[in-house]
């Protein structure tokens, strides 16, 4: 389908209020369909994923944020494997590593879709209010 209005910023914001794991199928069908909207779609679309593939120094800026919560945080990196957890963790202030717990047990997907929805907003804020952007999330900022 075409989108004469709004165009990548538009399905973007769509994107935006699925579960991930469907706006992710939408995503792979319209990369097969249309690259073009595709890569649109991708200057304004943020997803939980994106977070581990920025930059390492705005991993650091991102993850040492006081406002995330180390229990909001262990659910999200539910199911990641234990490098990446480490590493994520590494990111965070020494007070938080001390009160980061993994969770081992299980809990429900409906948890862990908010856990990082709630993450995932926080760095949709920072890149709203020009604390980093989408360019640097993805590691093409320009440089001159």
């Amino acid at each position: 389908k075409e989108f004469s209005r709004g165009g990548g910023e538009s399905m973007a914001a769509i994107l935006s209020q699925m579960d991930e794991d469907e706006a992710q199928q939408y995503l792979d069908q319209i990369q097969v369909e249309d690259i073009e909207l595709y890569a649109s779609i991708k200057q304004h679309y943020l997803t939980f994923n994106d977070l581990f593939s920025m930059p390492e120094y705005l991993m650091k800026d991102f993850w040492a944020d006081p406002e995330i919560d180390p229990d909001v945080l262990a659910k999200s990196l539910r199911g990641f494997d234990e490098e990446t957890i480490n590493t994520i963790v590494s990111f965070l202030p020494k007070r938080k590593q001390a009160m980061f717990t993994p969770i081992d047990k299980p809990i429900s997907k409906k948890d862990i879709r908010f856990a990082r929805s709630q993450i995932v907003q926080m760095a949709r804020a920072k890149v709203a209010d020009g604390n980093m952007s989408m360019d640097e999330i993805f590691g093409q900022e320009e440089l001159e």
